[in-house]
This record gives C-alpha cells, structure tokens and sequence, in this order.
C-alpha cells in the first residue's frame, strides 16, 4: 500500500472513529467530541527509567496540535487584555466622573 492510500485510509478511519463516539455520545445524552485538530502519525509510550515512567507522544501531528493549542492561548490572552484595556477607557471617559 503507497504512503498515500495508507494516509487516506487512516484519515477515513479516524472520521468514521469520531463519527461513531459522537453517535454514542448523543444516544446517552452528552454533546458531540471537539474536531480533532489535526491527522497524522504519532509514537506514544512510556518513557524514562523504571523508578520515573512518564507517558508521552511524539510526531509531526502531535507538535503541530501543540503550536496551534498555544498560538491559540496567546490569542485569548490578547483578546482579554485588550477587552480590560477597553473597558477601563470607557470607564474613564464617562461623563460626570
């Protein structure tokens, strides 16, 4: 199988994957599964020595949903400063005071 039709069909299995879970999910009541962020490959495991284990994932697809979940903080936070910023003008201008 070429690199290509094994990303198609890996694509179409985590689609039909989500689409399943959100059908449960609605069946008990609860809302749908976020979008998933990004496709890929990744590795994940244990990592470390035996006294100090730690799981993790590594790969193309899990540093990508990384930079975009931080880009995507940093967005927020900016939006709330600016929001604060605005709203303690506004406060200042207001007639009267």
């Amino acid at each position: 199988m070429s690199i290509n039709a094994r990303s198609h069909w890996l694509r179409h299995a985590a689609r039909a994957g989500m689409a399943h879970l959100d059908a449960v999910r609605q069946a008990q009541g609860l809302p749908a599964l976020p979008a998933p962020l990004h496709l890929g490959e990744i590795l994940w495991g244990n990592v470390g020595a035996a006294d100090r284990l730690d799981l993790t994932a590594i790969g193309p697809a899990v540093n990508l949903r990384v930079t975009l979940a931080r880009r995507a903080m940093i967005a927020i936070h900016l939006t709330r400063m600016s929001t604060n910023r605005l709203a303690d003008c506004l406060q200042a201008s207001k007639p009267g005071d």
